[in-house]
């Protein structure tokens, strides 16, 4: 396990009382203790998720940059360019 910082009875004790004001509890140590461990760890994932959404993004992009729209008339035309690329040069 990492120790990314050294954390203090008093800073403990504040995060004891910004709970016990909101909603109106007293908190044990422990529970304030594992709390604050939960919010570093999930923190840390903030990081990771903001970084997968920048290659899904450029991911994004780049697939959007290749699609190339194709518009028909009707059903029957859509029909026949489908049947044309199935079938290729093998019916020639």
């Amino acid at each position: 396990m990492e120790n990314k910082q050294h954390v203090s009875k008093d800073f403990i004790t504040r995060l004891k009382g910004e709970y016990q004001a909101k909603y109106g509890f007293e908190m044990d140590e422990w529970t304030a203790i594992m709390l604050y461990e939960m919010t570093e760890r999930f923190t840390g994932f903030y990081g990771i998720i903001d970084e997968s959404k920048v290659e899904i993004d450029k991911a994004v992009q780049q697939i959007n940059g290749q699609l190339t729209p194709i518009h028909f008339k009707d059903e029957k035309e859509a029909f026949k360019y489908g049947l044309g690329k199935t079938i290729g040069n093998e019916a020639v």
